[in-house]
């Protein structure tokens, strides 16, 4: 269960994209880690070739946040 808090801190550990996860199968989608804060880690550059998944990591950490922020989570897709 995700914790909500005000500290503008943004932590996930072995993040999934529920949708991309759900269309390609259990055990198929690379986990990803996530740190953001107000500091140092303000920003993250994300670079890659083409259809490398950047622009999935990054609808991943926003999909995320806001299932986290209204409460919608589960442990299973």
């Amino acid at each position: 269960m995700p914790e909500v808090n005000t500290l503008g801190i943004i932590d996930i550990k072995d993040g999934r994209h529920p949708v991309i996860e759900k269309i390609l199968g259990e055990g198929s989608f690379v986990e990803n880690d996530t740190y953001l804060d107000k500091g140092e880690n303000r920003l993250s550059i994300i670079t890659g070739p083409n259809m490398a998944g950047k622009s999935t990591y990054m609808r991943q950490v926003a999909l995320i946040t806001l299932m986290a922020q209204v409460r919608k989570f589960c442990s299973s897709v």
